[in-house]
């Protein structure tokens, strides 16, 4: 019979009894051995820099004890997989909290007054376990720890406003002899159930600062428009109506209807969409009109300077490739709705972008360029044209699905063919096109993070143009600044910046 580990003499190789199979060599499984690892460096990190706040608590009836609960699990627990006694009070803490949350007129309704609370199964994945969550809650109803009011399945049907399922504690488990409580705190143990209620209070706190920073660019938006320079634009409008001729459209026309936008962009006639709806972009008068209206803007009575991050889409781009590991926490969750799968469709992504970055020389000169910030001055070498022609060529070209843009594409692709064809088959086929997730990667970390760094750093008013600044001259340097940090502790290769 053979044993495991023993060696072929003829091959060299050694029996795994555990798969049945002749291997080279013979390793010990490391399965199950760094299990919850991950959780408790994440949760090192997490005391190193908040030594104070990291703790955190969940609640238990009076009469119910932890050792108690730890030890009927250890008699009673019928399930293959180990109890935890942090989810078991994550289910305590949820019937608790939100009961105690609920609205004075939702106190009048029957079953509150019975004792039961609503509690919605996404909550019980979210905070107690994704699939073992009905274990517990059945754990706890066996043993008489909470009681379970079934609605629907007691009267055949839907009461409108109620949950199917309510939930409370039982009643003997809320009077202790001698203590006038009724719930107490416990702390959680567990590496990953402190990392997971540090982190949703942290993204919470990062979300209400977010809606600060498109505030308080709302507010600087109206200071700005009503120091505008109208006059000084009207003179220059009426001396160059060239500037404003179009194919379609006649110079000194055009000109005087820029000049009624500027006077009532001045009165503050105009619209803001502080966070759009499919990047997160802020857009504002100055990002709807012409450019040429951004050199009459005034920011305290000084001529506003332009801190532009060059190339900015075509670098974000190759941090895709370079820096993916990076890049996914910033664009965790590209929409609100089931997030596992926005990540799942971004992995993939980006495996593409770096399977054709492999496979084919074009990919690589194209990323390679827009990583060192060269891929408009490569381009406009290889066409022979000017910056405008290469730039709006790779626009139409690499943000456009199958069948769109046809004649820039082709274009495009007597150099870049491959590029054309990963782009493409992102826009066409990928959850996310290719221009969301670079706008959005942009908004997260130039709104997000730059322009919230400023805020509280004190800046004078400024306002975004999407990969753009517009500030105080004073404020310039503290920009750059901010701009180069933003992006190191990102742990991402800074970008070019460029003060005009």
């Amino acid at each position: 019979m053979i044993t495991h580990t023993q060696k072929d003499l003829i091959t060299g190789k050694s029996w795994n009894s555990k798969t049945g199979k002749w291997v080279k060599r013979l390793r010990e499984t490391a399965k199950g051995k760094a299990k919850g690892s991950t959780y408790d460096r994440k949760l090192n990190i997490i005391k190193q820099t908040n030594p104070n706040s990291y703790r955190s608590f969940g609640w238990l009836p009076i009469q119910v004890d932890i050792n108690d609960l730890v030890a009927d699990a250890a008699q009673y627990w019928n399930y293959t997989h180990p109890f935890d006694i942090d989810k078991a009070v994550a289910v305590f803490t949820l019937i608790i909290v939100k009961r105690c949350k609920i609205a004075e007129l939702k106190k009048q309704n029957y079953y509150f007054g019975e004792g039961y609370v609503g509690i919605h199964s996404d909550d019980f994945r979210k905070w107690v376990d994704h699939h073992k969550y009905p274990d517990y809650l059945q754990f706890l109803e066996d043993r008489v720890y909470i009681r379970t009011f079934r609605t629907a399945l007691d009267t055949k049907s839907f009461i409108h406003g109620q949950m199917p399922c309510m939930y409370k504690i039982a009643d003997y488990r809320l009077k202790k002899d001698g203590d006038a409580r009724m719930f107490y705190k416990v702390p959680y143990t567990t590496s990953k159930m402190l990392v997971k209620v540090f982190s949703y209070k942290q993204n919470y706190k990062l979300t209400l600062l977010q809606q600060q920073v498109r505030t308080e660019l709302v507010e600087n938006v109206y200071k700005i428009t009503e120091q505008l320079a109208s006059d000084a634009f009207t003179t220059w409008a009426l001396s160059n109506p060239k500037k404003f001729k179009t194919k379609k459209k006649n110079g000194l026309e055009e000109a005087n209807r820029m000049i009624v936008k500027v006077e009532q962009m001045k009165e503050g006639n105009f619209t803001i969409n502080p966070c759009d709806h499919y990047s997160g972009r802020f857009h504002s008068p100055f990002t709807f009109n012409r450019k040429c209206i951004r050199n009459f803007i005034r920011i305290d009575g000084e001529p506003s300077i332009e801190i532009d991050i060059k190339n900015s889409q075509f670098f974000l781009f190759s941090l895709l490739r370079s820096n993916s590991k990076e890049v996914k926490p910033i664009l965790k969750g590209l929409t609100a709705a089931n997030p596992g799968k926005d990540n799942l469709s971004l992995v993939k992504t980006l495996s593409l972008i770096q399977d054709f970055y492999d496979r084919y020389e074009d990919v690589r000169t194209f990323l390679d360029a827009s990583a060192d910030n060269s891929i408009y001055q490569v381009m406009m070498c290889q066409y022979g044209k000017k910056k405008k022609f290469v730039k709006d060529l790779c626009f139409k070209a690499l943000f456009s699905a199958e069948e769109q843009c046809v004649k820039s594409k082709e274009k495009l692709m007597r150099f870049y063919p491959k590029v054309v064809e990963l782009c493409e088959t992102i826009n066409t086929h990928g959850r996310y096109p290719l221009p969301k997730i670079l706008q959005t990667l942009e908004s997260r970390v130039y709104l997000d993070m730059v322009a919230l760094e400023a805020i509280q750093q004190g800046a004078s008013p400024f306002i975004t143009i999407h990969d753009a600044f517009y500030v105080k001259p004073c404020d310039a340097p503290l920009f750059t600044f901010l701009i180069e940090d933003t992006f190191a502790k990102l742990c991402l290769p800074s970008p070019k910046v460029e003060v005009k």
